[in-house]
């Protein structure tokens, strides 16, 4: 059973990988086969990852699915299984669905219930994703100053975690920001920052935007 719930988890992995590759329907052929073991194996927490890892390629590529049922499958399981780490996941997912549908309230309370388990489970890795969720709802919002601020600390938090995928993201979010408000010289300083953040890691969907990025 160990060795099936290693490839288990191995083919979620892959399937995450493929993902950020941007070949999406390949991800699905791996989520799918994690799911497969993992009914095999009765592990609910690996029926669990497929749920929310489906969600989230349907929500941030914009198709057609019924999102809210995988979400919902997913905070059973994790729920039940007392695994936090997955709920922070689940909530920052629910919110950036919320979001996506223009429930502006919804998508801020889920977004700080993201950030709060985050904290409290010292997983910086998840309070920078909230963090910058977050910041893209207030600067929907016209709040940019208090938008710039978690923009900055999650930046801030990915260099301290030597994560350069997650430091580009961060600039990408705070150019479209100072390119919103006419801001062309910052803006332009972002993309630099994030270009060279790129540059250190290996070809994915998000490389591909930012070295095709204009301004």
């Amino acid at each position: 059973i160990s060795s099936r719930l290693n490839e288990c988890i191995a083919v979620a992995n892959i399937g995450e990988i493929m993902f950020k590759r941007g070949l999406d329907y390949k991800a699905l052929e791996y989520y799918n086969r994690s799911f497969e073991i993992a009914r095999e194996l009765k592990v609910p927490i690996g029926e669990g990852i497929y749920h929310l890892s489906t969600a989230r390629m349907y929500i941030e590529n914009k198709m057609d699915g019924n999102v809210r049922k995988m979400l919902d499958a997913a905070f059973k399981i994790f729920t039940e299984a007392e695994e936090v780490l997955y709920l922070s996941d689940c909530y920052r997912n629910k919110a950036l669905h919320e979001f996506m549908q223009g429930k502006i309230e919804a998508a801020i309370e889920d977004c700080k219930k993201a950030a709060q388990i985050a904290q409290e489970i010292k997983s910086d890795i998840r309070r920078l994703k909230a963090l910058r969720l977050n910041a893209r709802i207030l600067a929907y919002m016209e709040q940019n100053e208090s938008a710039f601020k978690l923009i900055d600390e999650s930046i801030i938090l990915s260099h301290q975690l030597e994560s350069d995928y997650e430091a580009a993201k961060g600039y990408i979010e705070r150019l479209k920001l100072h390119r919103k408000l006419g801001n062309w010289d910052k803006a332009r300083e972002d993309l630099k920052r994030a270009r060279e953040c790129a540059g250190k890691f290996d070809s994915c969907k998000l490389k591909e935007i930012i070295e095709g990025y204009e301004l």
